[in-house]
């Protein structure tokens, strides 16, 4: 647990110095498994509000190939039908740090039987070091209180076509909100996202 807390004490208010992700120590039957290919996920719900979770999926592509996904935030519609909407609104003008970081801004929205919930992130790309990072924009109207996290890849060693995809997310939907979106955020659509972006990856 203060592992996973500290990969998660991301800087909310300068993102782009937020820390670089850790791949987690893993178990043997979690080795086992993404040898297999199954999703690898651990999930801890506080019960306050707040829910994480870190995920590890094995893709049979290139790193290349992998990012040219997790940067396509607008197909994220696509792996999940209660995301309808994910909208780019990064300023041209403040798109690319002197140190070779991109930043993202990107406005979600989801809907679920009548419900509507937006908010909208801060990510900041670091393209060297093959990770990301985001936090909430509070410059913008959430409808949630806050969430942190990472998108990270890691080359499988002895392979030279596979990569783990490790994905860290914190969410604290605050008391607001109904509880599906904590588990929207924090485990449902995850699982659809790994999977989407597996099955793109590897066409």
């Amino acid at each position: 647990m203060r592992i996973l807390i500290a990969v998660l004490a991301l800087c909310l208010a300068t993102p782009a110095f937020a820390a670089k992700p850790t791949y987690p120590t893993l178990t043997d039957s979690e080795k086992e498994k993404l040898a297999d290919g199954k999703l690898v996920m651990r999930k801890n719900l506080d019960g306050d509000d707040a829910g994480s979770i870190v995920g590890v999926q094995r893709i049979q592509a290139s790193e290349a190939d992998v990012w040219r996904l997790l940067l396509a935030f607008e197909r994220i519609p696509e792996s999940n039908d209660s995301i309808v909407l994910a909208e780019d609104y990064t300023a041209e003008m403040s798109r690319t740090a002197p140190s070779g970081a991109r930043y993202i801004d990107v406005h979600y929205e989801l809907s679920v039987v009548g419900q509507h919930v937006q908010y909208n992130i801060h990510h900041t790309y670091y393209p060297s070091q093959r990770y990301l990072v985001w936090t909430l924009d509070d410059q913008k109207d959430n409808d949630i209180e806050s969430t942190v996290g990472s998108f990270s890849t890691w080359p499988v060693e002895g392979s030279s076509d596979q990569v783990d995809f490790l994905y860290i997310t914190r969410v604290r939907t605050g008391r607001s909100v109904p509880g599906w979106v904590e588990s929207l955020l924090t485990k449902t659509s995850l699982k659809g996202y790994f999977k989407f972006v597996r099955k793109e990856a590897e066409k």
